[in-house]
């Protein structure tokens, strides 16, 4: 029997244990992730088994950082494989959510519409007044793992990523889309 409460319990313990340099893929970054692919997914008008698929790979997709940084995609599934079948998800279920977290590795191939929306909801915040102070802290991760990332190169990956990147969902498109923009704007003025 799925017992939700029960397996957020063990991401977000797993999540917590997570050191304090992990100032971006953290409990706040998967519980947004979470509301917000709640939250577009209704707007898409997901079927139920497909939301619960969708809010499941939400909730374990950075999970694999408990264990690497690198490839933690490939780590996050392992961590599915391993604790989805305890909570009542059938082998078919449990490679659906794994599809969905691979699909979130950078670059980008989303294959359906779940997918779509589950990336759009891990960058939602591109599209909200949280973009600068979302982007900092991730830079601040970044930083721990590279000391030579300094702030001016950090500003020019970013504008390069948000100038390549697209929202896929019609949520995304329509409310998003327009302050991410901004925020490009923003740091295109920072650049100079």
């Amino acid at each position: 029997m799925r017992n939700k409460i029960q397996m957020k319990a063990l991401v977000i313990k797993y999540l917590d244990s997570l050191a304090n340099y992990f100032s971006y893929h953290n409990t706040l970054h998967t519980c947004n992730v979470l509301a917000n692919a709640v939250f577009i997914g209704c707007n898409e008008d997901l079927e139920k088994h497909d939301l619960e698929l969708l809010m499941t790979a939400a909730l374990w997709h950075d999970t694999g950082f408990i264990l690497t940084y690198k490839d933690h995609e490939e780590a996050s599934c392992q961590l599915c494989k391993k604790h989805l079948p305890d909570f009542g998800y059938s082998p078919e279920e449990v490679e659906i959510v794994i599809s969905l977290i691979m699909d979130t590795k950078l670059p980008n191939n989303p294959t359906n519409l779940i997918s779509q929306i589950l990336l759009d909801s891990d960058v939602a915040y591109l599209g909200t007044s949280l973009a600068q102070k979302r982007s900092t802290d991730l830079f601040h991760e970044l930083q721990h793992f590279d000391s030579s990332l300094t702030h001016e190169k950090w500003i020019q990956t970013q504008i390069q990523f948000l100038e390549s990147h697209r929202f896929y969902t019609q949520f995304g498109i329509s409310f998003l889309e327009s302050p991410k923009q901004a925020y490009i704007q923003t740091l295109r003025l920072q650049a100079i």
